[in-house]
Parts: C-alpha cells; structure tokens; sequence
C-alpha cells in the first residue's frame, strides 16, 4: 500500500513539473497519461466542408484522422505506456483572432495539455495584444490542475512565433517549433493531390503531419524517459 502511494505522488510530481522526492532504493517510475487535452485550430481538427473539397473530421489536411498529428501523437503515448491508452480531448478557442476565449476548457482534469493555436490571429503582434493573453492562456491552464503545457508553434505565421515562445517559457511551458516544416513545400497538402481549395492545401498534408508529429515527440518522449 506504502508503494502504490509513493508511486502515485511521483508520478504526480513528474506531471507537475516537479522534482519529485523518493526514498532511496525506489524507482522512479515515468507519469500516466490518462486524459489528453489538445486546444488547436483547423490543423488539430476542422469537420466535413463540401464548399471547400474537405470530407474529413479530422485534422486539416490530413486523409483521415489516424493521419493527422493529434491522432499520431495518441499513438505514441498510447505506445509509451501500453498500459493504458489516453482518452483525448480535442478543442479550440472561441476566438483565436483576438487570442482569448479560453474559459471553457476550464477546470482542466488533463494530464497532458497541447496548446496549438495562432495562424488564425488577427491582432496586432507585439506584446501587449498577443504576447500577454496567449501567457494568460497558458498560465490559467497551468493553475487549473497538474497537467504538463505543451505550446506548438505556428505553421505558417512565423513572425509571431517569439512572442509565444517567451510566454511559454515565461509560464513554464515546453515551446515546440514547427515553423521549419512549413518551408518544405512537401509538407503542405498540395504537394500531394488531394484536394483542390486553396485553402486546404495550405494546410499540412499527411507527409506534414508526420513530421508536426515527430516533432512535437522529440519534446513529449522526454515524460518516459528513465534513468
């Protein structure tokens, strides 16, 4: 009983970004990752579209849903603690434009938290207007529960990618820049023919979101790595 406890406050401790604090002689087991919480745009998940060519549920502009990143990135944690597969939440902000409209992700009861918003943005980049609300976003998600943040970069926006950067690591946050992989034409959907809107094919195809996926692992395999 002594040792399931003391498991448990480690592998809390770990998601909360703790050191955590054992006896010597135990093992210091990796976290559970029980609920993932993904907080994106089009890229993470955009419904069936018949004006703009898009049949999918899935995200933008992968060819189904096991090819886009969120779903390829369920997998690898899935594949990391066999034990238990993830349930996963995917979700947006209300309004991405003016960067705010997060509230009703709130209480978050999510082990695991990717933050992948800003293509959509509107507003003005500098501190003040995209800066300090995307920090707020990440702060209130931090306080809310023990989960770990992980804020993904912009695909095809690049100039506002310092500004999320400093407010991850301002809120203690794990940046992950995928801005390279927009350069390769190869990693957008046109470059693979299957769609037709413009649009669309801004988006990263199934080559892309592999790569988004691989990416964002290089940062998320480091919860499972032991000694």
């Amino acid at each position: 009983m002594m040792m399931a406890m003391l498991t448990a406050a480690v592998a809390l401790a770990a998601l909360a970004g703790e050191a955590p604090q054992v006896e010597a002689g135990t093992t210091c087991r990796p976290p559970v990752v029980r609920k993932l919480l993904i907080i994106g745009n089009s890229i993470t998940r955009h419904g069936p579209n018949e004006a703009l060519g898009w049949p999918y549920d899935c995200g933008m502009a992968a060819t189904g849903p096991e090819r886009d990143y969120a779903h390829l990135t369920l997998g690898r944690i899935a594949r990391a603690q066999p034990q238990l597969r993830p349930e996963m939440v995917l979700t947006s902000l209300s309004d991405e434009a003016h960067m705010r409209g997060f509230e009703h992700v709130l209480p978050v009861d999510a082990d695991l938290v990717i933050i992948q918003v800003g293509d959509n943005y509107r507003g003005a980049v500098n501190q003040e207007e995209l800066q300090e609300p995307y920090a707020r976003i990440v702060a209130a998600i931090r306080a809310s529960g023990d989960a770990r943040v992980f804020c993904i970069s912009t695909w095809g926006n690049a100039a506002l990618n310092p500004f999320l950067r400093a407010a991850a690591e301002q809120e203690g946050a794990v940046f992950v820049d995928i801005s390279h992989l927009f350069a390769d034409p190869l990693n957008r959907a046109a470059s693979e023919g299957h769609f037709t809107h413009a649009g669309v094919n801004w988006h990263p195809g199934d080559r892309g979101m592999a790569a988004i996926a691989e990416t964002l692992w290089t940062h998320l395999s480091a919860l499972w790595e032991t000694d």
